[in-house]
Formats: C-alpha cells, structure tokens, sequence
C-alpha cells in the first residue's frame, strides 16, 4: 500500500506500514532511563529487532504508554521529500484505547528520523535572522553616521558664525596662525589700556561682553552672513544679510534679548542677495 502525503499535514502513513504496542506505566518517571526501559519493553512486543526500527512513545489517559515504531528505512525514505510523517489512523484494535490523541499530532520522523527538510529550514530561519539582525544594524549605523554628520555641520556653522562676528568687528581676517578670538582678546586689551591712560571712564559693559553677550543668543539653526558689529559709547550697530523675513525676525527676537543692551529701531531692506537687516541697541553704560 502506498503512502499518502497530504500537502498541509506531512506523510499520512497507513497503520499496517506501522507497529504498534500498549506498554505498562513505566517504573522510571524520566530522562534516559525511562527512554530505554520504554525500549525494550517495545521491542518486546515488535515482531523485529527495535535496531531496525524508530519509536515514538505517547502516554495514554490511564497511564500506560503506546508505543509506535516505524522501519527506519521508510523513514529516511519519507525524510527526503517530507518534513513530518503520522499514522494515517488507529488500528481498529487501538481506536478505544487511543481516543482522544490525534494521529497528526504523532510525528514520526523524530530525534535520530529527523527530515532534512527540518535542519534546512532551521538554517533557512537562521541565516534569515542573521540577515534580518545585519539589516537593523545598517540602518541603526546609517542613521548615527547621519546624526554625526549633522552634528558636525551645526559645530561647523557655529564655528562659522562665530569667526564672521570676530570678522566683522576686527575688520580684516585674522593673521595667519592668529585665531580671532587671540586677536579680540589682544584688541581689547590694547583698547582698555588706551582708556584708562587717557582718564577715560570704563564702562560698565566692555566691548568684549558686548560681544560674548551677543554670541550668547545668537540663534542657532538660521544662516546669516554679518557685515558689521560696531559697538560705540552709547550703542551697538548689527548688520546682517539674510535669507527671508523669517530669519531676520529671529535674529530681531534673539538679539533683543542680550544682557545690557536695549532694543532699538531695526531696519530690512531687500535686494538681490537678499535681506539686509540693520538693528541698532542702546548701551548700558556708567555716567
């Protein structure tokens, strides 16, 4: 009799293909010793030697163990092109005493019967996985190689931003090997000593926290180019070239708000280049 191979549910194998045995309740609970008990007890009852057949062992409601053994040559056979093997159905002498344990549920091709087909697609799942896991790493590696690269061009335009301040107060680019902040720092130095041997008063806001006072709600994110920071006695001029009227209104927000400065009148005038916004802001100075 042939072996029938249901698509869905593996190779259906007719019970006369099969043998089967009801084995008392086992003395050993489990583990190893329970497994070879089980053994000899089927092999028994099988009218050939277990060498030449694989078991499979369910236990029944009341305790007792059915044995179910398969020729291990059918199972190699069913192995190639099937992943599981069942009984078709119970032996008519078996029906009452199996009721209740479904022969799908009964896999023959089991521990050393096992289908290649089971080790295949367990290989499958885990190179899947493992390509799955190699996936999520470029992508979680692309997306930090992108935040760096942003975080790099914000400190990039910060640092911009900062030097076309210090540009735009000293007038002319910085000597070679000469950062500007050294040379704002040189300047100022030379301006106090030129006022205090004068006997001119020091104000209470220098120039230099002026500047730092300015740098310090300088806002971020919104490109501008600065054309000239003027700090006089009693103001400070700022004059900017920006892309639209929404960054000058931030520059206009954000600048107001410097320690020690006032806002003043503030002007935009639109050309080719863009927006050139001029902000004046009154000093707070001692008498």
């Amino acid at each position: 009799m042939s072996v029938l191979r249901p698509v869905n549910e593996g190779a259906a194998v007719p019970p006369e293909r099969l043998y089967f045995a009801i084995l008392d309740r086992p003395v050993s609970a489990r583990g190893r010793a329970r497994t070879e008990e089980l053994g000899y007890a089927f092999e028994a009852a099988i009218p050939v030697p277990l060498a030449s057949v694989h078991p499979v062992f369910r236990t029944l409601p009341d305790g007792r163990v059915m044995g179910i053994g398969i020729d291990r040559r059918l199972a190699a056979s069913l192995g190639s092109d099937a992943a599981r093997a069942h009984p078709a159905h119970w032996p008519i002498w078996l029906e009452g005493t199996a009721e209740g344990i479904d022969p799908r549920s009964v896999n023959l091709l089991d521990g050393p019967c096992r289908s290649p087909l089971v080790a295949s697609a367990r290989r499958s799942s885990a190179a899947h996985a493992l390509l799955a896991v190699l996936v999520v790493a470029a992508i979680v590696s692309g997306g930090l190689e992108r935040r760096i690269r942003a975080a790099q061009m914000d400190t990039a335009g910060a640092v911009a931003a900062t030097e076309s301040v210090y540009a735009a107060s000293l007038g002319t680019p910085a000597a070679a090997g000469q950062p500007y902040a050294a040379r704002m720092t040189s300047e100022l130095r030379r301006l106090r000593a030129t006022r205090q041997s004068s006997g001119e008063p020091r104000d209470e806001l220098t120039a230099d926290r002026v500047l730092a006072g300015l740098l310090s709600v300088w806002p971020d994110g919104t490109p501008a180019r600065t054309e000239a920071i003027t700090v006089a006695e009693r103001t400070v001029d700022v004059v900017l070239r920006v892309d639209d009227l929404e960054a000058a209104q931030a520059f206009v927000t954000s600048l107001g708000r410097a320690p020690g400065l006032s806002p003043g009148p503030s002007k935009t005038d639109r050309d080719s280049d863009g927006i050139r916004l001029s902000l004046r802001f009154d000093r707070e100075v001692s008498p």
